[in-house]
């Protein structure tokens, strides 16, 4: 190996070689260090480092490495420690010239960047799609005006529509939309120039690489450009955040979809049975929307972890921060399942209508009647209608609509037969909600 022909005399270990080669994990980091390692030959020849004729040979060399790592990544295999020096060995004699004014420690944070930069954007697309499907299933389904209970601990509430329910999935997406946006600026900041940590004497043309390599400024610090791993750690949190989410809308679909709920039906094309029980037509799909939560929520912890007592500047630990690759590719995996679910999935309106004018659902809206049409303290109107519930659910009753007027003036004498419509749900949906344009309801 060439990094241990000057200071180190010995040949590594080969198990401690085979422990500490980060290189099957950086192959995803390829084409961002050719295109990297392209950019800086330009600023070596710019330099005056390198010649014109030498920075073409490196230029075509590093073009043609592209297309054959393309073609079979296994070309790359080799006992380099990393994909940095993995592709400078490729290169032959010529690749020697090219680490000049670089540290593989500002090499890595810069392909890193630019992948993470490009992952956020991928994802936010794929989230983008998500929301849309939420918004056809939405409207194929007659959502702003089929009504479904919304639940508090579990207990049904009061009545919403449908579109107040899936809207509420596509306002949690709209802000990790919004969160992977705000990433992707504070990302775009190159940290070349900055060495292995303390800069270097080898001055190269820095706005000219930003502008070649999309960066929207420079790293002033160098400590800084090569210690920190901050925008991978606001990535996995971003993905964890956004997985959570995709965990709770899978969660309400499979209980939804229970022969106790009953206001979804799954198609057969995203369920599954059991190898026992025939009858069966299971969610697993969602089920391992769930369970891979779980997983994007450790990485982001475990990145956490990973970073919280390293002192400055650069240490090989950083080296697990790949990791967010497969986090990425797994957080757009569960976009696109859950796109595909929203659309092979039917809402059994009438069933979730008769659960939203059922379980007194109607009671708050009675109190609010109390209060605005007829004067009464809230607290006193609260006190009043949980009396009348009371009542209903010893006559069997299921709403307070189910009273009859004078059952109610036995306990509430003020009230008048406009209470009913008062609190028809159709009504006091629209009286609470209105037509409320959600985030990402654009």
């Amino acid at each position: 190996m060439v990094l241990r022909e000057g200071r180190l005399t010995k040949e590594l270990n080969v198990e401690i070689r085979r422990f500490t080669s980060s290189l099957e994990k950086d192959m995803f980091l390829a084409p961002y260090d050719i295109r990297q390692s392209i950019a800086h030959a330009h600023a070596l020849e710019k330099a005056g480092i390198i010649s014109t004729s030498e920075s073409k040979k490196l230029v075509s060399g590093l073009k043609k490495l592209k297309i054959k790592i393309e073609k079979n990544p296994a070309f790359l295999s080799s006992d380099a420690d990393d994909i940095h020096m993995a592709i400078e060995e490729k290169l032959g004699k010529i690749g020697e010239k090219l680490h000049a004014g670089r540290s593989r420690n500002d090499q890595v944070a810069c392909d890193m960047r630019m992948y993470v930069r490009d992952a956020a954007l991928s994802l936010e697309a794929e989230i983008e799609k998500l929301q849309r499907a939420i918004k056809v299933a939405d409207i194929s389904a007659g959502g702003e005006k089929a009504l479904i209970p919304v639940y508090t601990h579990m207990q049904r509430a009061q009545a919403v529509t449908l579109s107040t329910h899936l809207g509420a999935y596509r306002s949690w997406l709209q802000r990790d939309r919004q969160r992977l946006g705000q990433l992707r600026k504070r990302v775009n900041m190159l940290p070349l120039g900055s060495g292995a940590s303390a800069g270097t004497g080898i001055k190269l043309d820095l706005e000219m690489i930003a502008s070649e390599l999309g960066f929207e400024g420079i790293i002033e610090n160098p400590i800084d450009a090569v210690s920190s791993r901050d925008y991978i750690q606001e990535f996995a949190s971003i993905i964890s955040v956004f997985s959570v989410h995709l965990s709770r809308m899978a969660e309400d679909l499979i209980i939804f979809s229970t022969s106790e709920f009953n206001f979804v039906s799954l198609s057969e094309e995203i369920s599954e049975t059991s190898s026992i029980m025939p009858q069966k037509k299971n969610p697993d799909c969602m089920e391992l929307v769930r369970s891979a939560s779980s997983r994007l929520c450790g990485i982001s912890s475990g990145l956490m972890t990973l970073m919280k007592g390293l002192p400055l500047s650069y240490n090989r630990d950083m080296q697990d921060d790949k990791q967010i690759y497969s986090a990425a590719g797994l957080a757009c995996s569960l976009a696109r399942v859950m796109a595909i679910v929203m659309k092979n999935i039917t809402f059994n309106k009438e069933n979730m209508e008769k659960a939203a004018r059922e379980g007194f659902t109607d009671a708050a809206d009675f109190a609010e009647y109390l209060t605005l049409k007829k004067g009464i303290d809230f607290r006193q109107a609260h006190r009043l209608t949980g009396l009348l519930v009371l009542d209903g659910i010893a006559k069997g009753y299921r709403a307070i609509a189910h009273l009859s007027l004078d059952e109610i003036k036995e306990t509430v004498p003020e009230a008048e037969e406009s209470l009913y419509d008062f609190i028809r749900p159709e009504n006091a949906v629209q009286r609470r909600l209105g037509v409320k344009k959600e985030e990402g309801n654009e």
